[in-house]
């Protein structure tokens, strides 16, 4: 009675551990634990992917393995990234072959789930000949520093057709791409998984994943001063764009910042037909301030490109594209996309998803770009006829 009584409380710490649901099969393979990964996207707020990684680490002699997943709330398949055995093998499958049920020796292990890395995004552990993941080096120490970061632009000849004709005013640093889906995380620590010593048990381990990626939602005003004045397109870039983030605790690596350019979308206010209102987004571990409000290169500068059109007083149509920027310092000081721990010093997001409002109308002529003068507000300046590109 007394030995079935700790194997009773054993069998629930387990359950606690790794929120374990425990089902029955007829199959019987022992000295393994049959495990299926399963993912609760309720707390995620984000587009779910269709495959995650995870990361299975054990504590006691440092053995791994590397599966994909897809990323059902239930029923998943999965195939073996690491290790890769034989193809009649029991344990390991080749690494094109799907299984619903995967395994694992049993142990105390780290779990780690996040996208699959052809979302767009780099994993820090990487094959240096191939730039592929090394899921051969994953190590408790390395997995557990382990970082997702944005990719970046070898050359401005490799961006997207839309930006190729760009013209930037801020040569501080190069630019990264952002990825087209969130970075999604989630992780459990000392996951006892039991031996499979009797019965025929299938454990399935459920991650509830968490966006690593803020969301930064940017909104400005644009009015144009004469009434011929048509708004073709508009091109953003924002500097001080962090490119990486540690996936066991968040943090953001704020050493070098980068700029991202994206095209918002814009229509013209229904009450105030002159005015347009501009939303765009993009998708970052953070974004840094610029060190002082008068600045107009480094972080924080959000530049803009509009081409407009507009009528002479003989009714030619004339194009013209007017290039500004504003420095973003008390906008991100109200609502600041990252915060420092005294602890340990390191930057971490204030919230998953932040919303930067800029006050200051932009105003349009038919030759540059104007706003109001307001020491309470962060101010557009003129960049049309600087005359140097970068």
């Amino acid at each position: 009675m007394k030995h079935k009584t700790l194997l009773f409380l054993f069998i629930l710490a387990t359950l606690a551990a790794c929120q374990i649901d425990v089902d029955y099969c007829a199959a019987n393979h022992p000295h393994q634990a049959r495990v299926q990964f399963n993912y609760n996207w309720e707390a995620s707020h984000a587009d779910i992917p269709p495959h995650m990684n995870v990361v299975a680490v054990r504590v006691v002699k440092e053995t791994h393995y590397v599966f994909e997943t897809t990323s059902l709330p239930t029923g998943n398949t999965g195939k073996v990234l690491y290790p890769v055995g034989p193809a009649d093998s029991v344990y390991f499958t080749t690494i094109d072959s799907l299984r619903d049920v995967l395994y694992l020796r049993g142990g105390e292990y780290n779990l780690l789930a996040f996208n699959s890395t052809g979302d767009g995004f780099e994993f820090s552990i990487t094959d240096d000949a191939t730039g592929k993941p090394n899921w051969g080096d994953l190590h408790s120490s390395k997995i557990m520093n382990a970082l997702i970061s944005d990719s970046i632009y070898d050359s401005l000849d490799k961006l997207e057709p839309e930006f190729r004709t760009w013209r930037d005013r801020n040569p501080y640093s190069g630019y990264i791409k952002v990825a087209d889906r969130m970075h999604i995380y989630s992780g459990s620590s000392h996951v006892d998984i039991p031996l499979q010593v009797t019965g025929n048990q299938v454990y399935t381990c459920t991650f509830t994943p968490k966006p690593l990626t803020q969301k930064v939602n940017i909104k400005f005003t644009i009015e144009p001063k004469e009434n011929d004045i048509t708004v073709e397109d508009i091109t953003c870039c924002m500097s001080g764009v962090c490119r990486s983030i540690r996936m066991a605790n968040g943090e953001v690596l704020t050493d070098r910042t980068y700029k991202v350019l994206y095209k918002p979308t814009f229509s013209k206010d229904s009450t105030l037909v002159r005015r347009y209102e501009v939303m765009g987004d993009i998708l970052a571990p953070g974004i840094i301030r610029s060190p002082d409000s008068l600045m107009r290169t480094g972080p924080g500068i959000l530049q803009v490109n509009i081409p407009i059109s507009y009528r002479d007083s003989q009714g030619r149509k004339h194009y013209r594209t007017l290039e500004g920027a504003i420095n973003l310092y008390k906008t991100l000081t109200e609502t600041p996309s990252l915060k420092w721990n005294d602890a340990d010093g390191f930057a971490r997001q204030t919230k998953s998803e932040i919303n930067l409002v800029i006050e200051n109308v932009m105003q349009l002529t038919h030759e540059k770009i104007e706003a109001v003068d307001d020491v309470n507000m962060d101010k557009w300046v003129d960049n049309t006829d600087i005359g140097i590109d970068f």
